[in-house]
């Protein structure tokens, strides 16, 4: 049974070793290629509003600019606008927990419009 145990903790192990390789490889943007940072189109938290046009973030111009940054990067796109969702869910039913956000309402604002562009 011991045998069994240190074979299954050397095949987690592989796969871990496998992941973090794979992880290393991504190119995540760096801090200073993001424009849009400058930008004064940032979400003002808690309530997930534009500081600039008090339209529900991400307004279009912020869509525009990080479409932009993320141009060659789609799926990267996708996972950072999926971490702004999560901080905004718990942000936003910590302000209002009923009824809370709804999960088709949020997803549409932070990940549908992420995705490929139709022609």
């Amino acid at each position: 049974m011991i045998d069994e145990i240190r074979l299954s903790c050397s095949a987690i192990l592989r796969l871990l070793s496998r992941q973090k390789r794979a992880f290393r490889s991504y190119r995540r943007p760096k801090l200073q290629d993001r424009r849009w940072l400058g930008s004064p189109h940032r979400p003002m938290r808690p309530t997930w509003l534009c500081r600039v046009c008090a339209a529900p973030w991400p307004c279009q111009p912020a869509r525009l600019l990080l479409g932009l940054e993320y141009r060659g990067d789609r799926a990267g796109l996708a996972v950072y606008m999926a971490g702004m969702l999560f901080d905004a869910t718990a942000d936003l039913l910590a302000l209002n927990p009923n009824p809370g956000p709804g999960p088709v309402e949020m997803f549409e604002r932070f990940i549908s419009w992420t995705g490929p562009a139709t022609r």
